[in-house]
């Protein structure tokens, strides 16, 4: 993996740690919308920064800033089905279960 698409998924794990415009945290928290073109920026550089951990050892920081942008999103699509919850997303997927782990994986690979 080349240093710019190590940097680009740093910068989308900044972006989204941080809550800053153009990421899937701001879509679901400021717009309410679920973004697929976000979600699938940041499910590609979470694969590309686990890359690169396994090549060159554990990188803690990384890991607890992808584990707290997880909880968010976790977070924001609970609410999402709580009724008394204002917010409602747009644009969430009708089958969700497709986005996750080897699965979404599988499937965005023809497999």
């Amino acid at each position: 993996m080349s240093n710019r698409e190590i940097n680009d998924a740093y910068e989308v794990l900044e972006r989204n740690y941080k809550c800053m415009e153009n990421s899937m945290s701001y879509d679901l928290h400021e717009k309410w919308i679920f973004s697929e073109t976000h979600f699938w920026e940041f499910y590609d550089s979470v694969i590309a920064l686990a890359k690169e951990t396994q090549a060159r050892g554990a990188d803690t920081q990384t890991a607890m800033e992808i584990t707290f942008v997880y909880q968010h999103f976790l977070k924001e699509i609970i609410y999402h089905f709580d009724k008394q919850d204002e917010s409602c997303l747009k644009h969430f997927p009708k089958n969700y279960c497709l986005y996750n782990g080897v699965k979404t994986l599988a499937l965005r690979r023809n497999l």
